[in-house]
Parts: structure tokens; sequence; C-alpha cells
């Protein structure tokens, strides 16, 4: 039984982040906040088959990112070949296009948007529940220390499909 998913340079997942996505989902699905979590529903590369998992949604300006907190994992590959998705939290459902971000967009939104999130309480108790810093740089680096974190956090634009 695996109880980690490998990720760049022997990252790892949190075995308690797969046992607790069935209950984020059930939650998330009747429509319970949990910050900027989300429901993402993308088309698998290979099987065809439509996957759902808990993703962080970040909106700014107008604009919203989707963040790979946990680096290029099986729903990354998958947006990236699919370029579309629905995101979804209780009865609000909306098909998206997704575009990623180069490294210094991605460093720039991560520097921006999320670092500030992480440095407040809801951001707090979600960089300890990883089990460990999210960021191998500290949260008021300057955004070009960033862009090594590009690489391990992926981020895409979504805009309304249509």
């Amino acid at each position: 039984m695996a109880i980690t998913v490998n990720l760049a340079k022997g990252e790892r997942v949190p075995v308690w982040i797969s046992a607790m996505n069935p209950v984020m989902k059930g939650m998330l699905r009747l429509g319970v906040p949990m910050g900027p979590t989300i429901l993402l529903t993308v088309r698998g590369r290979k099987s065809g088959r439509s996957y759902t998992t808990p993703v962080g949604m970040f909106e700014r300006d107008g604009r919203r990112w989707l963040f790979a907190q946990f680096g290029p994992v099986a729903w990354v590959r998958n947006l990236r070949v699919s370029g579309q998705a629905i995101v979804s939290r209780g009865r609000w459902h909306e098909e998206v296009a997704a575009v990623e971000l180069s490294a210094e967009a991605t460093a720039s939104v991560l520097h921006d948007v999320v670092a500030p999130w992480l440095k407040g309480p809801m951001g707090a108790m979600a960089g300890t529940m990883a089990g460990r810093p999210i960021f191998n740089v500290a949260l008021d680096a300057p955004v070009e220390l960033f862009l090594a974190e590009a690489a391990r956090h992926p981020i895409f634009e979504i805009t309304p499909k249509g």
C-alpha cells in the first residue's frame, strides 16, 4: 500500500491529505466554505474519465488562479492536457478554460496572491496542516526568489469557458 505520492525532488503529499480528500469533497459538494478550496473536475489525460479533487482557487482583481500546493500532481498533468475543467462548490458550477502561467507569472501570483493569504490565520493553518512549509522561501521574500517555487507549484489562470 503506497502511503505517499512522489513529486519532484522527493517531495511528498502527506498521506492524510489523500485520506481527507473524500471528506473535503463531500463538504464542498454541500457548499461548506473552506477558504479558497473549491472542487476541480478535469478529464483524465489517459483514461478520459472525469476526476474531481479539492484545489485552491485564488481570486484578485477579477482574475482567478488554481494553485498546485503539492506540485505537478495528477490534476495538474490532466489540466495541462485538457485545458478545460469544471470548478464548483455546492450548487455553483462553472465550466472554465485553463492556461498554465509562465514561471515569471507564476512567481508573481505566488508572491502577490498566495503568500499573503498564507500569512493570515486560514493560510497559516493550511500551511501547518500540510506538515511542512509550503514554500522553500520566506513568505515575505522578494518576487525573484519565488521563481524557484514556480516549478514546484504550477499556477493556472482560469476564465469562463465560451
